[in-house]
């Protein structure tokens, strides 16, 4: 089996687990991509293939075009993105790479357009009785209240996102169509990897608190167990029908009401804890693709886990 992981970057945590998976797994082959040579990821285990391509935000056709080149050159059976770069052009594709002979661990187009455009996330939680915050019409809206939060309709991490505490200070930012106003929640935020099968069909669950972020991932986490936030990722799973990993952000307010804020369908900067925990959601992802039984899965451990810094030297 060959696998292709897409702008793979610095997850250099994500590269250690696959080792462990392949000491298992004989007769698999990693592939990792992204656009230069100097990728730290690159340079975790000689064993795994690394192939360069260009950005995929310079040129999305390109990209495409150079992905499929890998599929048939490499018999890449199941492609796998990890970063927020490249999940639309992908999904978009998806019928091209099942020509080609690879699966995409992507949902639908509609589904990644879903819960990359904000405003669509905002309607899908409305439709399916999921809290989410208020987003305002306009600056004129007579139901402002402030502190409140402006976001970029695509947005990653925390990029472009600012806390505005008056009316003056909101009449002074430049207006755009590429941006809209949310009600500010101030609690406690958590994070949900939700595992889905290749049908769409709810598999697991992990549930982490969230004690201090870098740069819009998590840097210092909890695996915590909590009924409400469970039934919550069952509801989101059953609801939007994803496949494989649902990376979901979520806040609690001071009165205990769980608020959803963001869905990103790919593995991400979160997953580390599930997978620490006792989740082996990349494992199951391999078995699935191979039709085997998932047995009964492990509670998750309540871990406490936070991220460091690694050096890796290229090899000449």
């Amino acid at each position: 089996m060959n696998i292709l992981f897409t702008n793979v970057g610095r997850r250099t945590y994500f590269i250690k687990f696959l080792q462990d998976i392949i000491e298992k797994e004989k007769e698999l082959n990693i592939h990792l991509s992204d656009c230069v040579r100097e990728t730290s990821s690159f340079w975790v285990d000689e064993r795994f293939n690394f192939h360069i391509t260009c950005p995929v935000n310079l040129d999305k056709k390109k990209y495409i075009d150079q992905i499929i080149k890998l599929i048939y050159r490499y018999k890449i059976n199941l492609v796998i993105p990890l970063s927020d770069f490249d999940i639309i052009p992908l999904s978009k594709n998806k019928d091209i790479f099942r020509k080609a002979g690879a699966s995409i661990l992507l949902p639908s187009e509609n589904i990644v357009e879903t819960c990359m455009n904000k405003l669509k996330f905002e309607n899908f939680c409305f439709s399916n009785s999921l809290n989410t915050p208020i987003v305002y019409s306009n600056i004129h809206d007579k139901n402002l209240t402030f502190p409140i939060i402006r976001k970029p309709i695509y947005g990653s991490g925390s990029n472009q996102i600012k806390i505005i505490n008056s009316k003056s200070d909101l009449m002074q930012l430049e207006q755009s169509k590429d941006f809209f106003l949310q009600e500010f929640i101030k609690g406690n935020e958590y994070g949900i990897d939700i595992l889905n099968d290749f049908n769409g069909n709810y598999i697991t669950s992990c549930v982490r608190k969230k004690i201090y972020m870098r740069g819009g991932e998590t840097d210092k986490a909890k695996v915590i167990i909590n009924s409400s936030l469970t039934s919550i990722a069952c509801k989101i799973s059953n609801s939007l029908r994803h496949i494989g990993n649902l990376d979901c952000d979520i806040l609690e307010d001071e009165n205990g009401k769980f608020y959803c804020i963001d869905f990103n369908p790919r593995f991400g900067g979160g997953y580390p804890w599930t997978h620490l925990s006792g989740l082996n959601f990349i494992k199951i992802i391999i078995d699935l693709y191979k039709n085997k039984t998932i047995s009964s899965l492990p509670i998750p451990k309540e871990i406490t886990a936070m991220k460091g810094i690694s050096i890796f030297k290229e090899n000449n």
